[in-house]
């Protein structure tokens, strides 16, 4: 699973159910996950609130279900209210400090493009109107204007989807362009000059090499080539240098 950052260099891994404190010393703190439902979620994403809070959401037995983790060693949880619509493939932190859970599948196991939102001021979920197409696996990208870009995954035929969507925080969508390879497994990161890198992933049975490149200097659903990596990757990690 995928790791979060929380201030003080405290990380929390979101499969194994441990934090990990890095130490002067040689040895570093581990520690187990809250007990209860709280420690139980399957699917998890996670992402890290403005207040410092995480917010998870995954599957609890059947149903979907989300909680925050608080306090100073994140310690304690709290249920959130409202209905989350699936068991999201991504969540993604907007630039008002909402999260944005979008696709993935739900409780009957068919994948889905329901959005919802999560506000921290009222903890609590609500859906957008407008559902984006059907989408698992894929990534999703907040934008320099403060939209969200869904790429690429699978359809709820087992496809892999080659278009992209851009959802604004108001809950409109628009199309965002073409893949120029449909890929699952992939990974996306904003650039500073705010285009979007996305390397890697799987087109059916093929790890690929291939990246591209999304430009909205270039237009609102351009998408062009930008070379391939020296190896195949699936969920590979992306980071900025300084």
């Amino acid at each position: 699973g995928e790791p979060v950052e929380i201030p003080g260099e405290q990380f929390r891994a979101s499969d194994g159910g441990e934090y990990f404190v890095p130490s002067s010393t040689s040895e570093a703190v581990l520690g187990p996950t809250p007990s209860g439902s709280c420690g139980s979620l399957q699917g998890r994403k996670m992402v890290l609130l403005p207040d410092g809070r995480v917010l998870v959401a995954g599957r609890l037995g059947p149903m979907e279900s989300s909680f925050v983790w608080s306090g100073p060693d994140l310690s304690s949880c709290q249920q959130v209210i409202g209905d989350i619509a699936s068991i999201p493939s991504a969540l993604t932190l907007l630039h008002d400090g909402r999260a944005l859970a979008s696709g993935g599948v739900d409780t009957f196991g068919s994948t889905t493009g329901l959005l919802s939102v999560f506000n921290p001021v009222g903890n609590a979920w609500s859906p957008f109107q407008e559902a984006g197409e059907p989408r698992k696996d894929h990534e999703a990208v907040l934008l320099e204007d403060g939209r969200v870009l869904l790429i690429g995954g699978w359809d709820q035929d087992g496809q892999l989807r080659l278009t992209t969507e851009i959802v604004s925080p108001d809950g409109t969508l628009a199309p965002g362009g073409t893949l120029m390879v449909g890929r699952a497994g992939h990974r996306a990161i904003r650039l500073r000059d705010g285009r979007v890198l996305v390397v890697g992933g799987r087109y059916g049975t093929v790890t690929l090499q291939q990246a591209e490149i999304f430009d909205p200097a270039e237009g609102p659903t351009y998408w062009g080539a930008t070379g391939a990596t020296l190896t195949a990757r699936v969920s590979p990690t992306l980071s900025l240098l300084p």
